[in-house]
């Protein structure tokens, strides 16, 4: 595929995903101010975000899914439609444009179980994550350093994964993970029901 091609898709997925967020908070009665508020992001990115003239990043994504009482698979699944999970070439949400990162829904069931590829994984650590299920993350290539906590200022553990490693996060247990090393991670997260 061209660079050409890429862009395009990449394009047309970004006014795709707008167009599932912006119909997701109409469907709530929300006001993008009121997003921008629950989010921390601005009213400027979501606008451009549901007109498909900005990607969102998985932390922003993960942000705006919370507050539309969602999940970032199921709005990446709807944007993507039916058949698309699986293209092998399609990134679904570019993490950081300016590089080669990007996240790629592989396999969504309902909700039930969801795979996510991240290839580039950046190497600073952001804010913590967590999710109502379990997940399983693998690490598929490079090395990353795995944090849970209980709670936002409790103490949690650390763990340095190597290629061919993973760990189980618990459901609702805090966590975030980045790169280590001299090359950026590759890694899938799973999540599955309780």
């Amino acid at each position: 595929m061209t660079d050409r091609g890429t862009t395009q898709e990449a394009d047309a997925f970004a006014r795709s995903l707008g167009a599932v967020i912006r119909g997701r908070r109409q469907e709530l009665g929300l006001r993008l101010v009121e997003v921008a508020k629950s989010t921390g992001l601005s009213h400027s990115f979501l606008s451009q975000l549901e007109r498909g003239r900005t990607r969102a990043s998985m932390r922003s994504l993960f942000a705006v899914a919370r507050t539309l009482n969602t999940t970032q698979q199921e709005l990446l699944a709807l944007a993507a439609g039916p058949d698309s999970a699986n293209a092998p070439e399609s990134p679904l949400s570019v993490i950081q444009p300016q590089t080669e990162a990007h996240a790629r829904l592989l396999m969504h069931s309902d909700s039930q179980v969801d795979v996510t590829e991240f290839v580039g994984l950046p190497f600073e650590s952001g804010e913590f994550f967590s999710h109502e299920r379990p997940e399983f993350i693998y690490v598929v290539q490079g090395s990353i350093e795995f944090e849970m906590r209980v709670a936002p200022d409790s103490g949690g553990s650390v763990q340095l994964l190597q290629q061919g490693q993973s760990v189980l996060c618990p459901g609702s247990m805090l966590h975030r993970y980045r790169s280590v090393g001299a090359r950026a991670a590759t890694v899938l997260m799973i999540q599955y029901p309780a």
